[in-house]
């Protein structure tokens, strides 16, 4: 069978790992040089990256049948049980794709060889596969752009995933995005080997005088910039606000509970009278003239306080759904294509499930 090996000059500081080569790869015996590594070449060009200088590989080193993944995968449906316990699947299912087949294995061993020789501080891993070589899921639209660490194959390593060239072949409109997270990518890739997340301070399950304490200094505290907008949030579900959270700025913020279904009577504060001081207190911040800012904010966070609670929201300055749609009204709107997009926060959206009733962000 004939492979292409991966490419990379002596102690590279960034690696960028695709899926397999393509007929153009093949054929000349590199990794992404035929339609998506033109584009890939231009992507580093914009990003200022001379490609003599970093690692270019792909997970795979020969082409795949049809270019489809699936075609060296075992269907979940064949999958028992009591082939799960035996350990002999290397990594979680390629999403719907079922399980790598272990004699394909050898490719992860390969690619994880060249990887240590080479020593990156960071790995890009371009499109769902590569993706899922480094962490165990395919989920690229729910990981791109954000900084994590790669927990599978080079476990521990940093990684910035974003999407495949010949994803952007199909949809254009994402060219834009995946050089900014080159570039976020290479930054991140020149502070060294060890992730340091951003500094925050979360107040999470605040007593009842915290919370106060909390929503007065955000009124009258002098240490609060009331030049910058106050970042508000709520959750719901059941028909009602379960929780809500403030930010003054981009390292403090509170949550503030109203439902905790790990108490009988499904209710965060022990009475109703410390639950009727913590809602005159946000009432307070609401229906000041404070600016506030939220994501989606005008269409639903400003309807439910007015309906559930009478709440008014004034001085509503930003809703960052807008903003962003405003200067890239084709690009996805939801909180976490924009917290990758803009912060240097981790990928968080994954970590729970969507439910029925859940808030959109989107």
């Amino acid at each position: 069978m004939k492979w292409v090996p991966n490419e990379f000059p002596e102690a590279p500081i960034i690696a960028f790992v695709g899926e397999a080569p393509g007929d153009r790869e093949m054929e000349l015996g590199r990794p992404l040089v035929g339609p998506s590594g033109k584009l890939f070449d231009a992507v580093l060009r914009l990003a200022d990256i001379d490609r003599a200088e970093v690692f270019v590989g792909n997970v795979f080193d020969f082409k795949l049948s049809d270019n489809d993944v699936s075609n060296i995968c075992v269907p979940k449906s064949e999958v028992t049980p009591e082939l799960e316990e035996q350990g002999i699947f290397k990594l979680p299912p390629l999403g719907p794709n079922g399980y790598l087949h272990p004699k394909f294995h050898e490719q992860l061993d390969k690619l994880e060889a060249d990887l240590k020789v080479a020593g990156p501080n960071l790995i890009v891993p371009l499109g769902g596969t590569a993706l899922w070589a480094f962490t165990g899921t395919d989920s690229i639209m729910q990981m791109r752009g954000a900084v994590d660490t790669a927990t599978h194959l080079m476990a521990g390593t940093k990684i910035l995933p974003t999407l495949h060239p010949a994803h952007i072949l199909r949809q254009w409109k994402f060219y834009t995005v995946v050089i900014a997270d080159v570039i976020k990518a290479m930054k991140e890739a020149e502070r060294g080997p060890f992730l340091v997340p951003p500094r925050l301070q979360l107040l999470i399950e605040p007593t009842l005088e915290e919370a106060i304490d909390y929503m007065n200094a955000i009124l009258d505290d002098e240490r609060i910039d009331k030049d910058r907008p106050l970042s508000v949030d709520i959750e719901t579900g059941w028909g009602q606000i379960t929780c809500l959270g403030f930010a003054p700025n981009s390292e403090n913020a509170i949550c503030v509970p109203f439902v905790d279904t790990r108490k009988t009577n499904n209710s965060y504060w022990k009475t109703q009278q410390e639950e009727l001081e913590i809602w005159k207190g946000v009432k307070e911040i609401m229906e000041s003239p404070l600016p506030k800012l939220g994501q989606n904010y005008g269409m639903y966070d400003a309807f439910w306080f007015l309906d559930k609670m009478g709440i008014r929201t004034m001085n509503l300055l930003h809703d960052t759904r807008l903003l962003h749609h405003a200067l890239y009204p084709e690009l996805p709107k939801d909180l976490a294509f924009l917290g990758a997009s803009y912060t240097d926060q981790g990928p968080w959206k994954h970590m729970r499930g969507k439910k029925s009733g859940d808030k959109r962000d989107d």
